[in-house]
């Protein structure tokens, strides 16, 4: 009688306890997105340290997912600790689908192996470029509306009358503006704007202070304004497979140039947008990395190719 009585003590209270102590989070970036493209899927295990947590099998991911590769990074904490596994997504097919809750199985040196779900995630693909699906048809045009003839000569002459008046608006504020503003920085070539970026990065204090969402995203900001100015990408509302693809497809850069702009942008995007909390080694060679690209990409001062471009 004892021992049944210890039996359902520690089914009613032990049992619950331990699933309680394991929190799951996941998220989509980004949770819409065009076909083909990846899709980072991040899983958080937050448990005791005496855990042993394994994740979902990338084979029972359904279909029309497809997993790329799996990234698993060291566990963060101390008395609680937080496991996360990033798996790299690609889907063929336009619509919206759900990856449903996964499970992850997870023990402890004293006890059978337990599990839990991931809560589902929907993500939503759309055509190539943003274009429409194939069953979408567009309306006819309308065709043009008549207008009397004074009417449509008001509306000439009014219209006339307005430009008119904006272009004597334009040249008013022209002439009182005694002289333009220019931003100093404009007048820098884009590696040496990219090295005062980092620099004020580093004055600004985030990293001791442990504010690594804002430092990783300052990160980004730089790599992908150099992009823009000194290679002519356009990476500014753009995810980081898009732009890696890009570069890849031009064939402009060499491959270690192209890896090393892939993983600044991806290690930001970690810190952004699954809280991980980056080593300070990390931090160190990101900023290594963003410097090696500018100084690998700059034009020579005889105006050669740049370094870490295909000759």
């Amino acid at each position: 009688m004892k021992r049944a009585a210890a039996v359902l003590v520690f089914l009613l209270f032990a049992a619950p306890a331990a699933a309680e102590s394991v929190r799951i989070e996941t998220r989509a970036v980004p949770a819409k997105t065009t076909l083909g493209s990846e899709v980072k899927l991040f899983v958080t295990v937050e448990h005791p340290r005496d855990y042993a947590v394994t994740p979902p099998a990338a084979k029972n991911f359904p279909k029309p997912f497809e997993v790329k590769r799996v990234d698993v990074f060291p566990p963060r904490g101390k008395n609680r600790v937080r496991d996360t596994f990033v798996y790299t997504l690609t889907a063929f097919e336009i619509g919206k689908f759900t990856v449903p809750a996964l499970e992850v199985v997870y023990r402890d040196d004293r006890g059978p192996e337990r599990s839990e779900k991931t809560p589902p995630v929907e993500i939503e693909i759309t055509g190539a470029g943003g274009k429409l699906p194939a069953q979408a048809r567009l309306k006819p045009i309308k065709g043009p509306v008549a207008l009397p003839k004074d009417a449509l000569r008001a509306t000439v002459l009014g219209a006339f009358a307005a430009l008119l008046g904006a272009l004597l608006a334009v040249k008013v504020v022209l002439r009182r503006r005694s002289r333009p503003k220019i931003d100093p920085d404009s007048l820098r070539s884009p590696h040496e704007r990219a090295e005062l970026e980092l620099e004020r990065l580093d004055e600004s204090g985030l990293e001791s202070e442990g504010k690594w969402k804002e430092l990783y995203a300052g990160f980004s900001g730089v790599m992908r304004r150099y992009l823009e100015r000194g290679l002519g990408v356009d990476s500014a509302d753009r995810t980081t497979s898009e732009v890696v693809a890009d570069l890849k497809a031009a064939g402009r850069l060499a491959p270690g140039v192209v890896d090393r702009i892939r993983e600044t942008l991806e290690n930001a995007d970690l810190v952004k947008f699954a809280k991980f909390v980056p080593p300070r080694e990390t931090t160190a060679g990101v900023k290594r990395a963003i410097l090696e690209v500018v100084r690998l990409t700059k034009p020579d001062d005889g105006g050669a190719a740049p370094k870490g471009k295909r000759k």
